[in-house]
Parts: structure tokens; sequence; C-alpha cells
């Protein structure tokens, strides 16, 4: 998971996209994340990819959040967080016109969940 400056995104053609399947693993850029100031890339790659995402860390135009591990069985839902929870106060109402203050939790940051098959021949949808 990765923080891309705006140049970069500029530089790789956010309008287009990009999708690459590579053997079992598909990987690429959703262009509705890049229309920002900062856009999110993730993916599995191997050789020439990994290399250029090394060389834009190096210039700063790259961030790397977190390079998660994430374990789940088939038909489970798996989740990573890269961010956290925090608790924003809410005022409630309450009998007789007395007012409570109650804490809902709230994640930030960015959020992966999904839920894998095992396909025949080991492959994973």
């Amino acid at each position: 998971i990765a923080e891309v400056s705006k140049s970069l995104v500029d530089q790789l053609g956010a309008k287009a996209g990009f999708s690459k399947t590579n053997g079992n693993w598909t990987y690429g850029i959703a262009s509705a994340l890049l229309s920002g100031g900062a856009g999110t890339i993730g993916g599995v790659g191997t050789g020439i990819k990994e290399l250029t995402v090394d060389g834009e860390k190096r210039d700063g135009l790259v961030k790397i959040l977190a390079e998660p591990n994430v374990m789940a069985i088939s038909g489970q839902e798996a989740s990573f967080l890269a961010g956290g929870k925090i608790f924003i106060p809410v005022a409630q109402s309450g009998s007789a016109g007395a007012n409570t203050i109650t804490l809902e939790e709230k994640e930030y940051g960015v959020a992966v969940k999904f839920t894998p098959t095992v396909l025949a021949g080991g492959r994973i949808n």
C-alpha cells in the first residue's frame, strides 16, 4: 500500500489506468483512486515493476505505507488496516432533557478487505 505524488500519477497516465496479470496474480492502478492530489496503488509484481517503484521511492514520489502479508481461509473474509481507530465524542439526548456523551469508534487510513476462494490447481480467486 503506497501513497503516490500527483506528479508521478500524471507521469503514469492516470486517466488510462493499468492492469496486468502475471501468472496467478493480478495487479494494477485503479483510475478512480488517482483523481485527487494523492492516490493509492497496490499490487504484486516482479522484476521491472518493483524496480520502478523502488526508484520513485528514492526520489520521494512514492511513500510505502505498508507491505502486509495477510493470511486467510478459503471462503472467509480477511482484512488489513494501514491506519487505526479513534473515538469520536457524540452528543446524545437523554430522558428529561439530560444530554450524555458517548464515544463512537471510527477507522481511519487505508483498508483492504477480501474473501478468497481456492480453486482447482491451487489458483486463488
